[in-house]
């Protein structure tokens, strides 16, 4: 698939706002919204651990970097910046970090526009304004739009998106025309990978299920903070195909989709010159981990496996056993699904002991150790209650505790998938399990993860 540019330039811009028919006023007014809702004020997520920037503080910051800055005829100011992306929901509870971009568009054809601070900070604000066109009455949000100053002279811009702009424009100024959203989606890797855009994630013990199946694969978890991610893979002709159903020998690869992102953002993180530091700048030696979930034969699935991973093995990213304990590095592999239990101890098939088992919680743990496994999981259904009703009964809080304890006293990392409902998943934190299985990411705002105990 082709990657895409979104021209944000002065009618494609205007575009995306998702005009209502709004009166138009002689000057001075609101000619459109946007379609993404931004948290208006600076708030704290997951239980007031996580502070969150909001549209207001976003504004400040273009608009003192702006000042005095002059636009020519035809030409445009842009800055991009961090904003928390609610979705219409309570920020406090829901939402995924993401952007704001901010355009000044001077329409004139011969006259400069200079930016005054004080103008920039008030049409902006009045995007979020109680009562404004684009504010959220329930949350007290917004969905940003544009400004039309004068006769439609000037517009100033201001719009939610998921994604860093394919220009350098994030926290600076950018003179050079429209910005534009960088490209990939709908399962396609964003290309280039952005290299800084979780500088200010908070990593949060959760593992994106079926990640490739999710618009961005990767960026899109690793934006909320993700710890895991999941990845299905068939063989056919030597390709790892990523997908949730055998796609025959076409579609992404894993090399796409997972490991040549990774690649690049951990090289940009250990830019020094080391190979320790992680994906997140906020916890340098936070490993993630790349669950591989085999969908093909097992036996040549792995050797595919191992071969495509040599690049993050090469570059001293692979977490593996050094023969007496578990050395931790910026990834780690676990390998599901049809994974053979042989390989995984088989020295000519895991010579560098860098890919790692899932084991089943619910089941016998015998034979399984450090060495050899990382995580143990259960489907929930099976193993707990199909009941997706919280709290659990005390007999499923018993089985519960007792998996917990048989996979914690292996030195295994718990995971269940196929939770219920989401209503179960504090509960499941409380409890003790390592790795919050989601679906929903923006959800994962309303969870505290007791992240300063």
């Amino acid at each position: 698939m082709q990657q895409i540019l979104v021209t944000l330039g002065a009618l494609s811009f205007l575009s995306l706002c998702q005009a209502a028919p709004h009166e138009k006023r002689s000057s001075d007014y609101i000619s459109s919204c946007g379609s993404a809702w931004m948290a208006r004020d600076d708030v704290s997520s997951n239980n007031g651990e996580i502070p969150r920037r909001g549209y207001l503080t976003a504004v400040t910051e273009f608009c003192e970097q702006a000042s005095g800055q002059t636009v020519p005829a035809g030409g445009y100011l842009s800055l991009a910046t961090h904003v928390f992306l609610d979705g219409g929901g309570n920020p406090s509870t829901n939402g995924i970090p993401g952007y704001v971009y901010f355009e000044v568009h001077n329409k004139q054809n011969s006259a400069s526009h200079t930016v005054d601070l004080k103008n920039c900070t008030s049409y902006l604000q009045k995007l979020s304004n109680d009562n404004s066109k684009c504010w959220g009455s329930e949350h007290s949000d917004t969905k940003g739009g544009t400004w039309q100053v004068g006769s439609d002279a000037i517009s100033y811009h201001a719009l939610g998106e998921n994604v860093p702009p394919a220009q350098d424009a994030v926290d600076k100024l950018y003179t050079s025309g429209a910005l534009s959203a960088l490209g990939g989606s709908g399962n396609v890797a964003l290309s280039p990978f952005p290299l800084t855009f979780t500088s200010d994630v908070i990593p949060l013990p959760c593992h994106s299920h079926n990640d490739y199946t999710r618009d961005i694969p990767l960026y899109d978890a690793l934006s909320a903070g993700c710890m895991s991610v999941e990845a299905d893979v068939w063989l056919h002709n030597g390709n790892l195909r990523v997908a949730h159903t055998d796609p025959g020998d076409s579609g992404p690869t894993i090399q796409d989709l997972y490991i040549n992102p990774l690649i690049a953002l951990l090289d940009a993180q250990n830019s020094d010159g080391g190979n320790g530091n992680g994906v997140y700048p906020q916890r340098r030696n936070q490993s993630l981990v790349l669950l591989v979930d085999f969908k093909s034969d097992g036996t040549t699935t792995w050797d595919a496996v191992y071969t495509a991973l040599q690049p993050l093995r090469d570059a001293g990213y692979l977490s593996y056993w050094d023969g007496s304990e578990f050395a931790s590095r910026p990834v780690t592999i676990v390998t599901s699904g049809n994974a053979p239990w042989a390989q995984a101890t088989n020295i000519t098939a895991n010579p560098n002991h860098d890919m790692f088992m899932d084991s089943r919680v619910n089941e016998s743990l015998d034979g399984y150790d450090t060495s050899n496994t990382y995580y143990s999981s259960a489907d929930f259904d099976s193993a707990i209650t199909s009941s997706g009703s919280a709290p659990l009964s005390s007999s499923n809080q018993e089985k519960l505790t007792e998996q917990l304890d048989a996979g914690h006293a292996k030195g295994f990392l718990v995971r269940y998938w196929d939770i219920p409902s989401t209503d179960l998943w504090q509960e499941l934190v409380d409890a003790g399990v390592d790795r919050l299985n989601v679906d929903d990411l923006e959800a994962l705002a309303g969870i505290d993860f007791h992240l300063s105990s």
